[in-house]
């Protein structure tokens, strides 16, 4: 269950301290959104969006940020968060102490103004004061449809009379939220590895534009494209988007190279591979016993995961996994099954022991074939890739095992 909470925790956008200021700008206001670039953190592998609105007149500078969040109990914070029922809320940043700390994290900030007229302007800033207010501050997350990009988006659609949905609602991309998430979050590899096993087929479907821009730079480049629009809601000439200011020029943080399912089928074969050998030629039992049982004790903690995230979060992305025809929280068994092994415990021989590796392998023959005829949407083509070998040889090897009197 920790393993789960760290894992959607990586999901988790990024926030600062923030403090309310009163919001009554004039109607010379200039409207910015900064979007700041990924950062080291796993927590950051997705960027952040400002809105901002310097008031000239009034020596004012608002900057609204969607993402603050009350993070003093982690426990607590990751439990709601696992559970699918976070509460975010809307905050007025200092700009000196957001800038000082996106640059002593060695971050990129872009900022670009917004080309609204003034009636325009006017209703974004209604819509601000009304979210303001202490009934509306807050608001329930979610990483992919409801979070500090996809807020500025609605209201700027809003406020545009729906020109930005009108252009890229049915625009389709060929990425989907699990190309961002292995992109994106696999730094470090193993963040990566659980979440593409955690997640489910509600990831896999190309996206629009306009889903697309629940990722800050994708906001930023689709709102580029556009062209600004008349107070009667047609496209007019000059652009939405003024021309990119760098506020701080940082450090690019890539996504690591690494494939955490190689490291994992590389590691995981040279200790069966070796555990074989010494079996087949010194009688050794010892790191056989040792592969069943991590195998088992690492299968069915998924699995678990898996089945409790099922019944117990409302992320729907987490419901009806298709890996858990291969990983079983009733897996645990191998891990009796290792040790017996390895301390040469003797057992009587049951039926069902051979029944249960037999399933496992008819249940992974199951999902393999419902992938291939397009049944299964979710995409499992790393996990079978890369984990069916080692699978089949931890079950092939346990049935050959257990398919005697006496060991």
């Amino acid at each position: 269950m920790y393993l789960a909470i760290v894992v959607m925790l990586s999901l988790a956008s990024e926030t600062m301290l923030a403090r309310q200021k009163k919001f009554d700008p004039s109607p010379n206001a200039e409207v910015y959104i900064i979007t700041v670039e990924l950062g080291e953190e796993v927590y950051t592998r997705y960027g952040h969006t400002v809105l901002q609105v310097i008031d000239h007149d009034n020596k004012r500078n608002h900057n609204f940020n969607w993402g603050i969040f009350d993070y003093k109990d982690p426990v607590a914070f990751g439990w709601l968060f696992f559970k699918g029922i976070l509460t975010y809320k809307l905050g007025d940043q200092n700009y000196r102490r957001m800038f000082s700390h996106y640059k002593q994290n060695n971050r990129t900030m872009i900022r670009n103004k917004l080309n609204l007229s003034k009636k325009q302007k006017a209703q974004l800033f209604e819509i601000i004061a009304t979210n303001l207010r202490p009934e509306n501050l807050t608001y329930s997350y979610q990483y992919f449809f409801n979070n500090c990009s996809t807020i500025i988006r609605d209201y700027l659609d809003k406020v545009l009379q729906g020109r930005i949905c009108k252009t890229y609602c049915d625009q389709r991309t060929t990425k989907t939220f699990r190309d961002y998430v292995r992109g994106n979050l696999n730094y470090p590899p193993v963040i990566v590895f659980a979440l593409d096993i955690f997640m489910n087929s509600d990831i896999d479907q190309p996206l629009t534009k306009w889903q697309e821009m629940f990722y800050p730079l994708k906001l930023k480049q689709y709102l580029a494209e556009l062209l600004a629009v008349s107070d009667r809601g047609f496209f007019t000439e000059g652009s939405l988007l003024s021309v990119d200011e760098i506020l701080h020029r940082g450090e690019n943080y890539s996504s690591s190279p690494i494939n955490s399912f190689h490291i994992v089928a590389i590691l995981f074969s040279m200790l069966l591979l070796l555990s074989f050998v010494l079996y087949w030629k010194f009688d050794s039992r010892f790191l056989a016993g040792i592969a069943f049982s991590v195998w088992g004790l690492a299968s069915s903690l998924l699995g678990i995961v898996m089945l409790v995230s099922w019944i117990y979060s409302e992320h729907g992305d987490l419901h009806h996994n298709a890996n858990l025809w291969l990983f079983w929280p009733s897996d645990l068994l191998l891990v009796w099954v290792g040790w017996k092994f390895m301390t040469r415990r003797r057992f009587r021989y049951r039926s069902e022991w051979n029944l249960y590796f037999a399933s496992h392998i008819g249940a992974w023959l199951v999902l393999v074939v419902l992938r291939i005829v397009g049944v299964v949407g979710q995409n499992v083509d790393q996990i079978l890739y890369y984990l069916s070998p080692l699978f089949l040889a931890v079950m092939v090897s346990c049935y050959r095992l257990t398919d005697r009197r006496y060991w």
